[in-house]
């Protein structure tokens, strides 16, 4: 049986002169997925001519609530709609993105085992080893209800079955209870899900990167039996036009 994915992004204005970028590394690089799904706020204009121009085939636009001017601005508002993917997409998997990512080689969703699509790479780390991400713990563990074993939002790409993102907002008590944490881990609560609840759907592997995932370096470090990274987060501290980012964009055909 094929499986259906979508590639998902929550962005903002303040992230859209990285999405061209990502857009042509989705064109030059994926195959093997339906469409992008592009979530934008109320309010925000939708980047449609960066679409329009450097974007694959098939794509949409869907608008959220608006997070600008509560109590949830940014990364958590942006947080809370990637946990809501199930609501925009009916695939079967999504695999979600950032806006200051890019796909950096040439993988076919379907058949590469990099992706893994029928059995999802969970890469983890016990969170002694987390380092500064350990804050991270609490907010998880409140919000699932138990012990979150591993720290989980180690590196992209993530991927996940649409329908168990569904039952674990069920399982979280939805927006509301969402509502009262100005904290949380998108990546960490999808993926401590996954491995208590449906671990024989994924495959977990030990992750051994760095201490800190904020650095230049996040995306270099591979664990046991890893693939090496096939989609690269630059960390929006630097933008786009800086000349580390513009190197790296270079080499990887993006310009």
């Amino acid at each position: 049986m094929r499986i259906l994915t979508d590639l998902f992004l929550t962005t903002y204005p303040q992230d859209y002169d990285w999405l061209p970028y990502l857009f042509r590394s989705i064109v030059h690089n994926v195959s093997g997925y339906d469409r992008l799904i592009v979530v934008i706020e109320e309010g925000h204009e939708p980047p449609l001519e960066i679409l329009r121009e450097h974007g694959p085939r098939r794509w949409s636009i869907e608008r959220c609530r608006r997070y600008e001017g509560t109590d949830f601005p940014g990364y958590t508002g942006q947080a809370i709609e990637k946990l809501r993917a199930w609501e925009y997409s009916n695939a079967d998997r999504v695999l979600i993105v950032d806006s200051d990512c890019v796909f950096t080689r040439p993988v076919d969703l379907l058949t590469d085992p990099a992706a893994s699509i029928e059995k999802p790479i969970i890469l983890r780390r016990p969170w002694k080893e987390a380092g500064d991400a350990n804050c991270w713990h609490d907010s998880t563990a409140e919000l699932l209800r138990f012990e979150p074993p591993y720290e989980t939002m180690c590196r992209h790409p993530f991927i996940f079955p649409t329908w168990m993102l569904h039952q674990l907002w069920e399982h979280m008590g939805g927006e509301e209870r969402l509502l009262q944490h100005k904290t949380l881990s998108d990546f960490n609560l999808m993926g401590n899900f996954a491995l208590v609840k449906h671990p024989e759907l994924f495959t977990p592997l030990h992750w051994q990167g760095p201490v800190d995932n904020h650095t230049e370096t996040a995306g270099a470090f591979v664990g046991d039996g890893a693939p090496p990274e096939w989609v690269h987060q630059f960390w929006s501290h630097h933008r786009p036009n800086h000349p580390d980012v513009q190197n790296a964009l270079g080499k990887l055909g993006l310009l």
